[in-house]
């Protein structure tokens, strides 16, 4: 701590006796941008991002029976084009396979979709891999049905099918 107030001190009392010092790093270390100026350090100016995706939050009670629960994770996936059942948000997930999955949807530029956190519950976790009849999540439906999770979705992405999947749905 001493040697660092020491050397604070020789430098302030250098700057004192030669200003000139101050003024001269200005110039060697600008921030002006000139026409010359080599392109990889011109300003960049950012892109405008993807379309805003509007998510709808589909909550559950968690004293629902297990019929009623059933009952309501039909009507979910029948009411809703594209439900994403997955761990947190698509604003913020909690596993980087939901992340994918919420990430590939607005790469799709899927201006709606409805989503469930499954992690708000273990009985609706364990209720919603019962109704798929799918152990993992995130799990993807379609116009009602089960398109699976971020393993096949990505497979479908590879082959240039899910780009019609989901477009004609919406």
């Amino acid at each position: 701590m001493h040697l660092i107030r020491r050397l604070t001190t020789r430098t302030a009392r250098a700057l004192a006796r030669q200003p000139s010092l101050v003024t001269r790093s200005r110039f060697f270390f600008s921030s002006r941008v000139t026409e010359d100026t080599d392109e990889d350090f011109q300003p960049k100016h950012k892109t405008q991002g993807s379309p805003s995706v509007k998510t709808e939050e589909i909550e559950f009670d968690t004293d629902m029976n297990v019929d009623a629960l059933h009952a309501k994770l039909a009507g979910v996936v029948k009411e809703y084009e594209i439900v994403l059942f997955m761990k947190g948000s698509p604003a913020v997930p909690m596993c980087g396979y939901s992340r994918l999955l919420a990430e590939t949807l607005k790469y799709y530029q899927i201006p709606e979709f409805a989503y469930v956190n499954v992690l708000s519950s273990d009985q609706l976790r364990t209720e919603i891999k019962k109704f798929s009849d799918w152990p993992t999540f995130p799990q993807l439906y379609v116009g009602g049905e089960l398109i699976g999770g971020s393993d096949i979705v990505m497979e479908l992405h590879k082959d240039d099918t899910l780009k019609d999947i989901l477009k004609n749905d919406n």
